[in-house]
């Protein structure tokens, strides 16, 4: 069985809701919410202007590198190193 797809919104609120309550203020948090939502258009754009049609091996690379790529950034995200 197949693992149900995440949308951006449920992935974004999963995020919003890891920072603590009264941490940081509304204006902060619309910055965190702009930056969030450019990085998946960002990501999209990548993702698009990358695949090519018929290349699934190559496409199956590009995926995996984006894998490794944001499973690192999201380490050092983690425990706020970056």
């Amino acid at each position: 069985m197949t693992a149900p797809r995440r949308s951006i919104a449920n992935v974004w609120h999963s995020y919003d809701v890891a920072i603590p309550p009264g941490s940081t203020g509304v204006v902060r948090r619309r910055e965190r919410r702009r930056a969030f939502y450019a990085s998946a258009q960002g990501l999209l754009e990548g993702l698009l202007g990358g695949v090519t049609p018929g290349e699934e091996e190559a496409d199956g690379e590009l995926m995996a590198d984006l894998e490794v790529e944001l499973g690192a950034l999201l380490g050092d995200v983690r425990p706020g190193r970056t």
